[in-house]
């Protein structure tokens, strides 16, 4: 390897430190002040796809025991964070106290990220979803 791409990859292991630090202190923030919804599976301690399908499931049957209609929509969210207009997200951190420095350190985050995409030497510029 050449020391270009160590350095990238030294680069990429200090932000996962800092980013599981930040996800830590973010995850005990909202789950001490009860903000994150019951109802939310993902990113949530103990919680996973299966104990989604399991509620699901427990809502169906209960439902059919008492003779209810049950209909279901089905959406895939596994990309919309990529569609979250940042200043509203900063926006919102801000009214649940999440504000100064730490709020400061998220929009750093978001804002001014580039990739780029290397094809047999050439390399083409692209916006990154998590510049806007």
């Amino acid at each position: 390897m050449n020391s270009k791409i160590i350095d990238q990859f030294r680069y990429y292991l200090s932000f996962l430190k800092y980013y599981k630090i930040i996800y830590k202190r973010l995850y005990s923030y909202f789950t001490k002040y009860n903000l994150l919804s019951s109802e939310q599976f993902g990113f949530k301690e103990r919680r996973s796809t299966c104990s989604a399908t399991y509620a699901l499931l427990n809502l169906i049957l209960s439902s059919l025991d008492k003779n209810k209609f049950i209909g279901g929509l089905f959406c895939d969210f596994s990309q919309s964070f990529n569609c979250v207009n940042h200043g509203v997200l900063l926006d919102r951190l801000d009214y649940y106290g999440i504000s100064g420095t730490a709020n400061k350190l998220i929009q750093s985050y978001l804002t001014g990220r580039y990739q780029r995409v290397e094809l047999k030497r050439n390399t083409i510029p692209v916006r990154s979803p998590h510049g806007h």
